[in-house]
């Protein structure tokens, strides 16, 4: 299929995340994005689900071997997560979806 079958834009809301000066990706800005940064869901799974199932598990290891999952990570944006280069098992196999998948 094409890119606009396979999936939907939706226009971020004035004001959210993106279209604010100060919270604005500062690896692109709106010559990239567009005046109205947009949102892409996929009409269908990414990955497999055991694959998924395996990337979630070793996440959970990580942060029960690490205490915890990482919080302070950006400056900018909050986020709870884990950096994949910290998930060796996990990154070849990544890094192949990426190229062939995503």
């Amino acid at each position: 299929g094409t890119f606009a079958s396979e999936f939907t834009a939706i226009p971020l809301p004035e004001g959210s995340y993106g279209s604010r000066p100060e919270s604005v990706d500062l690896q692109a800005g709106a010559e990239t994005f567009g005046e109205r940064p947009r949102v892409f869901v996929s009409q269908r799974p990414l990955l497999p689900k055991p694959t998924c199932e395996r990337y979630i598990a070793a996440a959970e290891a990580w942060a029960a071997r690490s205490g915890g999952w990482t919080t302070a990570r950006h400056h900018s944006v909050a986020t709870t997560d884990i950096p994949l280069t910290s998930l060796d098992e996990l990154l070849p196999s990544f890094n192949e979806a990426l190229r062939t998948l995503l």
